[in-house]
């Protein structure tokens, strides 16, 4: 999932959104990711996938999902 990093030359990072390693910051994005209209440009993702995000995983094997609401899994 991505956050705002609130960082000199990285305004994104990406954390883990579920699971054990919840929480943990895989990666700080650089600025370079930056989309024109805002956010994480897509096609610099796709790109970049193997050398910034995940390279045991071919970026094809991938969903991209947009909003993706992470809940609450926290029980009374």
């Amino acid at each position: 999932m991505f956050f705002e990093a609130q960082l000199t030359g990285s305004t994104y990072g990406l954390m883990v959104a579920s699971g054990y390693k919840a929480g943990l910051i895989l990666v700080y994005l650089p600025n370079e990711c930056l989309a024109e209209d805002g956010g994480v440009d897509k096609a610099w993702l796709v790109k970049n996938w193997s050398s910034w995000i995940y390279p045991d995983c071919n970026v094809s094997d991938v969903y991209w999902v947009e909003m993706y609401d992470a809940g609450s899994s926290v029980k009374d």
